[in-house]
């Protein structure tokens, strides 16, 4: 028996908006689904689909050729992944990834959405297999490469996540990696997993010269993959192809990636064979760099964190300065939320804080001033946002920090082991 799978970041950003858009959504949308129908693809694994509109246009128009589907709709923006297919779906769960981009940096968009691991399960012909997308964090600079410990730290999770499901026969993974065949991440999920294409034989498929919406200064890169596993041979890949698809009328390409769809040979097994999850008491060569780059992301950021800090106190500094331009003191300008957030900061300490507040109160009492009500409303308002930004900023960088040191406890101890179905 043939499984047929197809895999696509369908670029499914809303037309309307100003400055994150795509070209052509709608009628790209109507012809990623009717390639699908065309095709006859038994499973679908499509990322970047934002909106929920898109979702229920595709699940309408596929509810005969595909009708079980899936939409991992999560968190503020939702992760932009779903799966379609053929075969009834169980055991849905999905996985947040604990580090995807700085919550900060907005103009990313990254941090908004809930990049994570969607999973579920099919049946064919006693054949149990798990369907797993993903759409890992983006790189918007290839030279320094800020975000490849995000990426890296999500395929660890995608293995571990992976693996709790091993009581099952075979596993098919399809995403946008946002990484190359020689990148870390990749080389994490590849030792547990097989690539669909042998190394290599890569086509890109992002950029790809071919593209209707490629940009003169973009290199093309190989970004998506369909990795799989399973237990003696059950499911064997055939060929996979990346195919060039036009939308009919407009001559524009699907998205501004390439599908990628692979073929797979089901081989039922014997009601007596129950093989053994298959676990080698050694890490994967590349694991041990995932210290070093995560170390390397974490300096980084403090540095950063630490420059914007600092910027805040000179300005700080130039504020409570010019509340003193007339021999009397202003302390009024010490509810400034950059006086607040920097005090916050390098204090570290909210009851620290207090006490500076409560003592501008006491020196207003001492000159004879009076608190007025705004004025217990305005040092309410911007205490609590002091607070957030500690919480917004600091205590990020502290969690990732943690889950740094958590991960390397575990590749210490030698817990993350190599494992094949």
């Amino acid at each position: 028996m043939k499984l047929t799978v197809m895999t696509l970041n369908c670029w499914g950003l809303p037309s309307n908006t100003p400055i994150l858009y795509s070209d052509h959504k709608n009628e790209r949308i109507q012809a990623i689904a009717e390639y699908i129908i065309e095709c006859g693809f038994n499973v679908v694994f499509l990322q970047e689909i934002w909106l929920k509109a898109d979702y229920s246009s595709l699940k309408s128009r596929l509810q005969h050729a595909l009708p079980h589907s899936v939409w991992f709709n999560s968190g503020l923006i939702g992760s932009g992944t779903c799966i379609f297919s053929q075969y009834q779906l169980s055991n849905k769960t999905f996985h947040k990834y604990t580090i995807n981009g700085f919550p900060h940096q907005v103009w990313y968009g990254d941090g908004l959405a809930e990049s994570g691991l969607g999973m579920v399960d099919i049946n064919v012909r006693n054949i149990r297999i798990t369907l797993a997308v993903t759409h890992f964090h983006a790189e918007y600079d290839l030279a320094k490469k800020p975000f490849l410990a995000d990426r890296t730290m999500q395929a660890l999770e995608l293995r571990e996540q992976l693996r709790i499901r091993s009581n099952i026969d075979a596993i098919l993974l399809a995403g946008d990696f946002n990484s190359g065949p020689r990148s870390l991440p990749y080389a994490v999920i590849q030792s547990s997993m097989s690539d669909t294409v042998a190394p290599g034989h890569h086509t890109p498929t992002w950029s790809h010269p071919n593209n209707s919406f490629k940009e003169t200064n973009e290199d093309p890169i190989t970004l998506d993959y369909i990795f799989y596993t399973s237990k003696s041979d059950c499911l064997k890949n055939i060929r996979t192809t990346v195919p060039l698809v036009r939308v009919p009328g407009l001559d524009c390409s699907l998205s501004d990636h390439q599908p990628i769809q692979a073929e797979f040979e089901l081989k039922p097994q014997k009601n007596d064979e129950e093989p053994s999850l298959d676990i080698h008491e050694e890490e994967p060569n590349d694991l041990n760099l995932v210290s070093a780059v995560l170390q390397q992301s974490i300096t980084q950021h403090e540095k950063v964190l630490k420059l914007f800090y600092d910027v805040l106190a000179l300005l700080s500094f130039c504020l409570c300065f010019h509340g003193l331009r007339f021999g009397i003191p202003d302390y009024s300008y010490f509810y400034s939320p950059l006086v607040l957030a920097t005090v916050l900061y390098y204090s570290r300490e909210i009851n620290g804080l207090s006490a500076l507040l409560f003592i501008k109160f006491f020196i207003d009492l001492t000159i004879g001033q009076c608190i007025a009500m705004y004025d217990i409303i305005n040092f309410i308002a911007v205490f609590s946002l002091a607070i957030f930004v500690n919480l917004y900023f600091v205590k990020h960088l502290e969690q990732r920090k943690l889950i740094l040191n958590c991960w390397e406890t575990k590749i210490q101890h030698k817990e993350l082991l190599h494992w094949r179905l």
